[in-house]
């Protein structure tokens, strides 16, 4: 009435009132990424690492804003028991420089039980943008954790579960220490069999 947006609250009584639907950019989201095939793979490789040793390194591009993302595959993953994987949101202050301020990485340590049961996939998911790198070492500084809105966790989360579909992957034992309910995951045709914990890299 007074001219400004209308927000959900005021949203929800008009589309009762009228008998609408709503829908919200959360939802359109989930929808391209549950119909739409958003990433491709790129290059193909191999990597022998001190954490693990040799995986297969594929790199998948999202086609919606060209950000690359990498899989680390071992052993058949497409077949079989469910393989281990660890879904990654890659930091570059405590993942590769690992920052003292920081908190500790399971990356290493899920690359490791990976080797050592010899199966899974690792997916470093890298953040879009080309101030992505600024906004997170200013962040730093600061002091504070960048906030992530629902909206971008389920992007994230559904260009991950595509990657593991084209990886023939469908059920998976989830390394994590945290745990957290991925809403819609079933819209992705994917299941979560169990959740592993892993060591955390403390700093030196």
């Amino acid at each position: 009435d007074d001219g400004t947006m209308a927000r959900l609250p005021d949203l929800v009584k008009f589309a009762q009132f009228h008998s609408l639907k709503i829908a919200t950019i959360a939802d359109l989201i989930a929808y391209r990424l549950n119909w739409d095939q958003l990433v491709h793979c790129v290059q193909q490789g191999e990597i022998d690492s001190v954490h693990g040793g040799r995986f297969r390194a594929l790199v998948y591009v999202n086609k919606l804003d060209g950000t690359e993302h990498l899989a680390l595959v071992k052993g058949d993953v497409a077949g079989g028991a469910p393989p281990l994987v660890r879904m990654h949101q890659m930091n570059e202050f405590e993942d590769v420089l690992q920052d003292r301020r920081g908190r500790p990485s399971p990356l290493h340590g899920a690359m490791d039980e990976i080797g050592r049961e010899g199966r899974g996939v690792v997916v470093l998911l890298r953040t879009g943008g080309a101030t992505a790198l600024s906004q997170l070492l200013h962040a730093r500084m600061d002091g504070v954790t960048p906030a992530r809105n629902s909206a971008a966790q389920l992007r994230d989360y559904g260009i991950g579960a595509q990657i593991l579909l084209d990886l023939g992957i469908h059920e998976m034992v989830v390394l994590s220490n945290t745990s957290r309910s991925i809403v819609g995951l079933e819209g992705y045709r994917l299941k979560i069999a169990d959740q592993r914990r892993v060591p955390v890299e403390h700093a030196q």
